[in-house]
């Protein structure tokens, strides 16, 4: 009797004693791949007789290879500019099943537009893929911002270079990438200065190693974004 009593007060008191938190499960991580595309006519050649050369289908055919390599679990956004963001297209990878809709959602763009308004385009991006992150907590997201154009931008009062800059280097993830892809366009060295600035990881190559406002403009930043 006394020895069940005993062990009676010795599993009441063990139960009673603190138990350590269980560590946090580390958050899944998901690589972002954001392209952003000059869709405006000079990529095409145009207009005739400018001088400016057909860069689109070699564009294209480079784009399409690209995914080809994207891993499982990934996410591409496509935005294609040229009058500023005309569509935003996000696809989630989840095998290589999906890669074909990419690719054809790719081929099937029209470099046709009038204007190259690329620092207001990518700002919007930028506020775009921030309320994505906002929403989708329960990842880690690695975003990697590839940007392609031929032009220099020519919105009359639009943001400037440094202001879209310094808003990214604001905005970015911890482990975030801006890569400007310039086609045929020489960058003065100012504005690769001023790029430089803004992150460690703004940089100029094609492609990294691989790897695995208000209420209301946070709104309609969520909502450009559709998914297929």
């Amino acid at each position: 009797m006394r020895i069940s009593v005993w062990l009676a007060l010795a599993l009441l008191l063990f139960s009673a004693l603190p138990t350590s938190a269980a560590a946090p499960r580390p958050k899944r991580q998901v690589i972002d791949y954001v392209f952003l595309i000059d869709t405006s006519g000079s990529m095409a050649g145009l207009p005739r007789g400018s001088g400016n050369n057909i860069i689109y289908p070699k564009l294209v055919a480079l784009l399409k290879d690209f995914v080809a390599d994207v891993g499982e679990g990934s996410n591409i956004f496509i935005n294609n500019f040229d009058s500023g963001v005309k569509k935003t297209r996000l696809f989630r990878i989840n095998g290589e099943e999906d890669i074909p809709r990419v690719q054809g959602y790719i081929g099937a763009l029209k470099f046709n537009g009038n204007n190259t308004w690329l620092y207001s385009s990518l700002s919007k991006v930028i506020d775009q893929m921030a309320a994505y992150r906002r929403k989708h907590r329960d990842v880690d997201h690695l975003v990697l911002y590839y940007v392609y154009t031929d032009g220099e931008d020519n919105q009359r009062g639009g943001p400037s270079l440094k202001s879209v800059m310094d808003k990214y280097r604001r905005m970015r993830g911890k482990k975030d990438w801006l890569f400007f892809v310039n086609l045929g366009l020489r960058l003065k060295p100012a504005q690769v200065a001023t790029s430089r600035r803004a992150s460690a990881s703004a940089t100029f190559p094609k492609r990294p190693a691989s790897s695995t406002r208000s209420s209301s403009s946070r709104r309609a930043s969520r909502s450009s974004i559709s998914e297929i």
